[in-house]
């Protein structure tokens, strides 16, 4: 690649950045050559239960220098390197020196240095796979494929993807940390595909629609994983795994109607996996929990699970119960600053009087997209005089946000807070798309966590709000 450092009509800019671990202790050092000198920012997560990450902002000087040390406390790290709305996956190891080079105009990135090796197959993995409308499964194909056709593309997805590593490996050596890394998270990518893809095919409405063959993959790979704790790809697995099993087990009731969820997948998970999995994927569901009821764990083993300290996720859970603390029954609803698609601004302010039913979501997220036939619907049953629905999309990307509201559409007040851990979702506490919360006229937390669109009886709670003064 060939860099052009200065140019009247276009900014371009290399980023050298030198990491060096320490004890738990990071260094970044960088240089940005570009015109107008701005801010770069490195983010990864601790745990997986607040879901909030560490994000260092890196300030550059006048010249584009910056120097930032970061408390990075295990021997291997995922995080990401963020320059404006873009983001790059770094995989880093105690002991790396590693050197970014990043050419804004084409958005090209390459690595020099310990670590560059993982790091420059890491981003070409995901410009081949991760970026490839060849290789993303959802949404369209999900939709629009049968059971077999879907499989195929899965297999042969993951058959490319292995070829693709081994190939690799043959000319450039990996360390055997990221190789696990990248085996793992092929396989529960493509698990994970296959157990939500039911989900959204419109022409699929029970489990027992697919065949033993069509899950074969889950036969192939560790189910309970202890070495897969730390990987983003195995944690979403695990979720869609359980959801899995409990629809295969009731394949009677609807999404919008599970009785016993929580309980049903607490007991399996005891029963059949060991520690330290089955504590991971407990801590996992009580965050969930935590997170549905508002903070409020009713069930006493949820509460006794949170009261032990030799449970590695303690701290997080404890954490987690005092964030939603802050958004409990009859507290003011933090307020807020976000632009419209005109680019007009509102804040919670502007609501005064009205029942507000507040929305996070995201056009990336399937879960989000199967609420809005439902959101319409609700819409439809109240006056904009006295009801107001928000919906606040965490994209990053403002025109795949407009798309998506032109392409499903969408109805509502639609506001951008550009990203999942901008200011108003951090705010929120939201950790998942999507997330509701019922303001009162008076601007005050009703139910954090509320009902989804779909489910039955939010219809109902927004009628009696209507009705108070």
């Amino acid at each position: 690649m060939i860099f052009k450092y200065f140019s009247v009509s276009l900014i371009y800019f290399i980023a050298f950045i030198a990491i060096a671990m320490g004890q738990g202790n990071t260094v970044l050092q960088g240089q940005l050559l570009t015109l107008e000198p701005t801010n770069a920012y490195f983010r990864f997560y601790e745990d997986p239960i607040t879901l909030f990450p560490l994000e260092y902002k890196l300030p550059s000087d006048a010249n584009g220098a910056f120097n930032s040390t970061l408390e990075i406390q295990k021997n291997t790290a995922l995080g990401e390197w963020i320059y404006q709305s873009e983001s790059y996956p770094i995989f880093i190891h105690k002991g790396d020196s590693l050197f970014i080079h990043f050419d804004e105009q084409s958005d090209e990135i390459y690595f020099s240095g310990i670590g560059a090796n993982e790091n420059n197959c890491l981003n070409e993995f995901k410009k081949r796979f991760w970026e490839n409308p060849k290789y993303i499964g959802y949404p369209d194909k999900m939709q629009k494929y049968k059971p077999k056709e879907f499989r195929s593309f899965i297999d042969k997805r993951q058959k490319e993807q292995f070829k693709f590593f081994e190939q690799y490996q043959k000319t450039t050596p990996l360390s055997n940390a990221f190789m696990r890394f990248i085996s793992q998270s092929i396989y529960y990518q493509n698990a994970g595909d296959l157990l939500v893809y039911p989900l959204l095919n419109p022409n699929i409405y029970a489990e027992d629609f697919l065949d033993e063959d069509y899950y074969v993959l889950l036969s192939e790979i560790p189910l309970s994983d202890s070495m897969a704790l730390d990987n983003p790809f195995y944690v979403d697995f695990v979720r869609k795994y359980w959801d899995y099993r409990y629809r295969k087990s009731f394949p009677q009731f609807s999404s919008s109607m599970r009785p016993n969820y929580y309980d049903s997948i607490w007991n399996w998970v005891g029963r059949e996996w060991h520690a330290p999995v089955a504590e991971f994927v407990r801590s996992l569901y009580i965050a969930e929990i935590l997170r549905q009821t508002g903070g409020n764990l009713k069930n006493t083993d949820y509460q006794n699970f949170t009261t032990i300290k030799s449970n590695p996720l303690y701290e997080p859970l404890q954490n987690l119960k005092a964030q939603y603390k802050k958004l409990e029954q009859g507290k003011g609803a933090p307020s807020f600053n976000l632009i419209d698609t005109s680019g007009q601004t509102y804040s919670l302010k502007n609501f005064e009087g009205k029942v507000v039913y507040l929305e996070f979501w995201a056009s990336h997220s399937p879960a989000s997209l199967q609420e809005v036939d439902f959101a319409n619907r609700l819409q439809e049953d109240f006056s904009k005089d006295e009801f107001a629905y928000i919906k606040i999309s965490l994209d990053e990307s403002l025109i795949d946000w407009e798309r998506a509201i032109k392409k499903y559409k969408i109805q509502g007040l639609h506001l951008n807070d550009s990203g999942a851990f901008s200011p108003t979702a951090r705010l929120y506490a939201v950790t998942q798309t999507p997330t509701y919360f019922l303001i009162d006229k008076n601007g005050n937390i009703v139910k954090s966590f509320a009902k989804r669109p779909s489910q039955v009886g939010i219809k109902e709670d927004i009628e009696r709000l209507l009705l108070t003064r």
